[in-house]
């Protein structure tokens, strides 16, 4: 269900101390918080679909702050962003949220399948580009592929609303940006 969000925020704690709550807090046998744990999704499909990762395995007032910087540095201006039909400048840090870069693009052309959905005929993690030749900021560039001119105006209202409003024309595309804080993305949509 990730790719039908604007955001996931994946609040985590290791196993270790996962099962060390599940023992202490709710008096559980250490096999069956085991075995809790081991049905649950592993670290790397979390991550996989979290655009937020707050770490968990600290004191509660750790997590709060944690929070509370996610809320106002990310959660407030994407829902600002979304609602202002305003991209961010594409030239943004690289965070500690996204250890493996190679799952950022499936994410994003993932996200936009979901809200594209028919009116796509191909949607492609066309490349990484980087500002100014600076690696730890990174610019996913997507393409989206549509039938004809019209396809491409019809997908810009669910494009905006969805967290990519648009930005401008370029030649016979439509590009779009993100709306994220956190998120450097460029989105070409051009008819086949």
């Amino acid at each position: 269900m990730a790719p039908f969000y604007h955001l996931v925020v994946m609040v985590h704690a290791d196993a270790d101390v996962r099962l060390q709550r599940l023992r202490d807090s709710r008096g559980m046998d250490a096999d069956d918080a085991r075995r809790r744990i081991a049905a649950q999704a592993s670290d790397d499909q979390r991550r996989a679909v979290a655009d937020v990762w707050l770490d968990n395995s600290g004191t509660t007032d750790d997590l709060a702050a944690a929070a509370l910087r996610a809320w106002t540095e990310r959660l407030v201006p994407f829902r600002d962003n979304v609602g202002a039909g305003r991209a961010v400048d594409p030239v943004l840090p690289y965070t500690a949220d996204d250890p493996d870069r190679s799952i950022l693009g499936a994410r994003v052309v993932n996200r936009l399948w979901a809200l594209a959905g028919a009116g796509a005929q191909s949607i492609e993690h066309t490349g990484t580009s980087s500002s100014d030749g600076d690696p730890d900021r990174p610019i996913l560039e997507m393409t989206v592929t549509v039938a004809d001119d019209a396809a491409a105006g019809a997908l810009a209202r669910p494009l905006s609303v969805g967290g990519f409003p648009p930005v401008s024309t370029v030649g016979d595309g439509r590009v779009h940006g993100s709306a994220d804080p956190g998120r450097g993305v460029r989105v070409t949509v051009r008819p086949a």
